[in-house]
């Protein structure tokens, strides 16, 4: 069952973005009226986006039988100084829509609801994507300057914006369960279950899918696939913990991924109804699960002569830190 609070500021969250909808879409009619089309097309696109965040709000809402609550809209600006000001004002406000959800996130953490706490991550990946494409837009308009053979060209490049999603299909994960470890925080916890030196843990899964555990414990070790809800937001080059050097994110093991999705092998020791103790943990307490499988090495255990970086990157600590909390 969804808290009260989170069930307030969700139905803050899907007002503010009906609210989102209607500023681009008075944005959109600004750049009809000074005939730069291209650009209305794209703010009337990102309006259509933002009616299909305030839905998927709703629809989170409706699914976890909260009170949906539609208010009022306020009448939204309808002028703007010129092109340059109006993307600029769209950069200001994606920046308060990021702040926003940053504190829906710390409110979902707080009140322990961690079906919130999975939903709202598609809506901070979202937002480093948002910030973006404004962003990319401001810097073209500062580059054409006044030149109006550039403003044109550029209109008609944002006028091929795709109303919608880039991608065919937007994809949701439901938590199955959740991981009890030592380590509640970053600082101090193991890199990798193979520097865990037998740290316990338990894991917990939703009490309706115990009949998939059947024969688990016939296994030795056990992957679990997990969300990284306490890492940052993307960063497409960072320093590992086993390197001082940059490498991009995919070269990495690092939490700061598009999709902040984990793995790792711990030991299975039993299996107790629908808790799963294990060892060789490291995972921090509270970690929603998202699937579990068994470790087979016939299948998982395979040779490798290249290790990339990591050839170079000598002894290193063990343990992790805070560069990639949120």
């Amino acid at each position: 069952m969804i808290g009260k609070k989170v069930t307030a500021a969700l139905n803050l969250q899907m007002n503010r973005e009906f609210y989102n909808a209607r500023l681009y879409l008075s944005m959109a009619a600004y750049f009809h009226s000074i005939n730069l089309e291209g650009m209305a097309h794209w703010m009337e696109a990102q309006s259509h986006e933002e009616t299909g965040h305030a839905l998927r709000l709703y629809k989170h809402l409706q699914e976890r039988g909260a009170r949906i609550l539609l208010a009022a809209i306020e009448t939204p600006p309808t002028n703007w100084d010129n092109p340059l000001a109006a993307f600029e004002a769209a950069y200001e406000h994606e920046c308060k829509v990021t702040r926003e959800f940053d504190e829906h996130v710390d409110l979902a953490r707080a009140e322990k609801d961690n079906a919130t706490l999975n939903f709202l991550q598609w809506f901070v990946n979202e937002q480093v994507e948002e910030e973006a494409s404004v962003d990319a837009v401001i810097r073209k308009l500062k580059l054409i300057g006044e030149h109006p053979s550039g403003l044109f060209m550029l209109d008609r490049a944002l006028g091929e914006r795709k109303v919608g999603a880039d991608w065919p299909m937007n994809l949701e994960l439901n938590p199955i369960g959740i991981v009890h470890s030592p380590f509640k925080e970053a600082t101090g916890t193991p890199i990798q279950a193979s520097m865990a030196g037998g740290a316990p843990g338990m894991v917990e899964v939703v009490p309706a899918l115990a009949d998939g555990l059947k024969d688990l414990d016939g296994f030795d070790r056990i992957w679990l696939l997990y969300w990284f809800d306490r890492a940052t937001t993307l960063k497409l080059i960072v320093t590992p913990y086993m390197d001082d050097q940059y490498h991009g994110i995919f070269a990495t093991r690092a939490p700061a991924r598009p999709n902040p999705i984990w793995i790792s092998a711990v030991r299975l020791l039993r299996v107790e109804c629908c808790t799963l103790h294990v060892a060789d943990v490291d995972i921090l307490d509270g970690t929603p699960l998202l699937d579990i499988k068994p470790y087979v090495p016939q299948f998982d255990h395979l040779p490798a002569e290249r290790t990339g970086w990591l050839q170079q990157a000598g002894n290193r600590p063990r343990t992790a830190d805070r560069r990639f909390e949120t």
